[in-house]
């Protein structure tokens, strides 16, 4: 029999986009990452059950879930009220848990949107993002076939992400190696992930570590681009209320993955899609 929590973090790992527990927790790194093993969490999803206080952090994370955001709430809430009780809860903790500012409402369309995607994400392993990161080479070889349902050889990519030929076979047999891609046939290879949206890991040190060399090779591409689009705001919010548009603004620009092609039309290009919210000063 579930609990609270138990049904909520379900509920919130399926909404990830994350189809088993199986892979919520491989995806995420396992055990290293989330500090527990694969039988302590299934017990935990089975509500059997229930995590010390300090494992919610990496849940939380491990979920892509926001700080503040309405899913972290809730998640957090289900975890209070399973712990406490549910009428301990409303009556001794809900009062000191009063919200100053109402998380933003999601539009329908964004929930739609959102529940669309969540079935055509990819969650790229630690491991796996280790060995995308590792050089511009990898990392653009990746970009290129991620985005191409078709079969690509060395010449090919070499030719397409500007790489000399040797560079390109090292390229793709190191991603091969970790299941980025794979075989398909006369010396050949595939993305299994093409037509998904891929998901990068962000829980540890390490991690983010990789994610910064992967920011830096996106930005070398960035400035040698052209701007297709932008429009810019300046506005002056509280810290905690502008929390809640978060979700709204990521939402946004995953929604940008429905139109993405995997196949070249006449005017096909590989664009970069930035949201981002800078805290210019206190005022």
């Amino acid at each position: 029999m579930g609990t609270i929590f138990s049904e909520t973090l379900t509920k919130l790992r399926k909404e990830a986009g994350f189809p088993t527990a199986y892979r919520f927790y491989h995806d995420n790194g396992g055990a290293p990452v989330l500090k527990i093993s694969y039988r302590k969490y299934l017990a935990i999803e089975q509500g059997k059950n229930l995590p010390v206080c300090g494992r919610l952090k990496g849940l939380l994370f491990g979920l892509r879930v926001i700080p503040k955001s309405s899913a972290a709430d809730e998640l957090v809430k289900a975890w209070l009220k399973t712990m406490a009780g549910e009428e301990t809860f409303k009556d001794v903790l809900e009062p000191m848990l009063a919200v100053r500012h109402e998380p933003a409402v999601m539009p329908p369309m964004h929930k739609a949107m959102k529940k669309a995607l969540a079935g055509k994400k990819y969650y790229i392993t630690p491991k796996q993002l280790a060995v995308i990161s590792e050089s511009r080479d990898n990392y653009l070889g990746f970009l290129a076939m991620s985005n191409d349902t078709g079969t690509w050889s060395a010449g090919k990519l070499a030719s397409a992400a500007g790489l000399t030929e040797k560079a390109a076979e090292k390229a793709v047999r190191s991603l091969a190696e970790v299941k980025i891609f794979k075989k398909a046939k006369d010396g050949q290879y595939k993305c299994p992930l093409a037509a998904e949206m891929a998901e990068y890991p962000h829980l540890t040190a390490s991690v983010q570590e990789m994610i910064g060399k992967l920011l830096k090779y996106q930005e070398e591409l960035v400035a040698a681009g052209s701007n297709a689009w932008m429009r810019r705001g300046i506005i002056r919010a509280d810290a905690d209320a502008l929390c809640g548009f978060f979700p709204i603004m990521g939402m946004s620009l995953s929604t940008a993955h429905s139109y993405a092609v995997t196949e070249r039309t006449a005017k096909s290009a590989i664009y970069a899609v930035e949201a981002r919210i800078v805290k210019l000063r206190d005022f």
